[in-house]
């Protein structure tokens, strides 16, 4: 076996059997592997100093399926990571590796909200040197009663970390863009946002259109979500909704979100878990919003399935691109 091969392999089995916590007949299972293999797949990556309690290393993932989603997408990186049974914690675990490595570079990091970011939030267990001074909240309070918000990242890491913490004061959406627009001037939010677009990095999730936290917590009416998801959208960022050509259509909300404006200058890193989220990363990604991916398994493999198939279909057109 190429010795690449062997390191992905070996490196599966580890994540599957300390993070995902699945038995070795079950990683055999998946696998298609004897089980006997699995054990002592399971002793060489111990031996090779890969696995110490927890996986050691910058990278613990999926070489073959980055580098061909590298190449279909023309991002500047892309992190894949085995599914496993919970693909919002095994991602969630993968973007560790990732932030510390921001946290080293950046002296600013830009915080959107999201599912696998909160868990991320949870998990991260850094003490090393950095770089980092500032943790910034990209978008408002999604508690429509300014009470403390369970999505509010950038505090938890702020505190984790022991640096310095920049929140935007204010709800995630304004009833008109008016309103919006208005609280955006606020003297003390202006200067966070201006904060935020300054940021060295900035790691957001992706909302698919299957439901929406913003109609859980009343800033979208039920009936006015339906439609834009029957319609052409199929996913939003920050507020920013767009269809799978990445084209922000107008739609009744409008202007109303409270947060950075998108796309960033700073290197995006778009944390995607769940095949669910494929046609909402693709149009943001066409929108230009994101400039790396860190994902699960599944889901990488439905995108590159995806986006060959429409690589195909350009050729045989005769022109074309798919990369922007």
């Amino acid at each position: 076996m190429h010795q690449d091969n062997m390191h992905e392999l070996l490196l599966r089995i580890a994540w599957h059997y300390y993070i995902d916590e699945m038995n070795q007949q079950k990683i055999a299972d998946r696998l298609e592997l004897p089980r006997i293999k699995v054990l002592r797949l399971l002793k060489e990556a111990k031996a090779r100093g890969m696995v110490d309690v927890r996986i050691k290393g910058d990278r613990v993932s999926l070489f073959s399926l980055e580098r061909e989603l590298v190449d279909l997408t023309g991002l500047d990186e892309v992190t894949v990571v085995p599914s496993g049974p919970d693909p919002v914690r095994s991602v969630a675990y993968g973007m560790t590796y990732r932030f510390i490595r921001a946290l080293k570079t950046h002296r600013v990091i830009g915080i959107g909200i999201g599912r696998t970011l909160h868990q991320f939030a949870q998990l991260l267990d850094f003490n090393g040197p950095m770089k980092t001074r500032e943790i910034v909240s990209l978008v408002g309070n999604t508690q429509s009663n300014m009470a403390l918000d369970p999505l509010d990242l950038s505090y938890t890491l702020a505190t984790k970390l022991k640096v310095d913490y920049f929140n935007l004061w204010a709800p995630a959406w304004g009833a008109t863009p008016g309103e919006a627009e208005s609280i955006k001037r606020n003297p003390s939010i202006a200067g966070t946002l201006r904060r935020a677009e300054n940021a060295g990095i900035a790691f957001i999730g992706i909302g698919a259109m299957k439901n929406s936290m913003y109609v859980r917590y009343g800033y979208i009416k039920p009936e006015v979500f339906r439609n834009m998801r029957e319609g052409p959208f199929v996913g939003e960022v920050l507020g920013q909704f767009f269809d799978v050509d990445g084209r922000r259509l107008p739609h009744e909300v409008q202007g109303c979100f409270i947060a950075v404006d998108m796309p960033l200058g700073c290197p995006v890193v778009a944390v995607c878990a769940g095949v669910e989220k494929r046609d909402a990363f693709i149009g943001a990604w066409r929108a230009g919003f994101v400039n790396e991916l860190i994902t699960d398994e599944e889901m990488a493999r439905s995108l590159v399935a995806v986006l060959k198939r429409e690589r195909r279909s350009i050729a045989r057109a005769g022109g074309g691109r798919i990369a922007t």
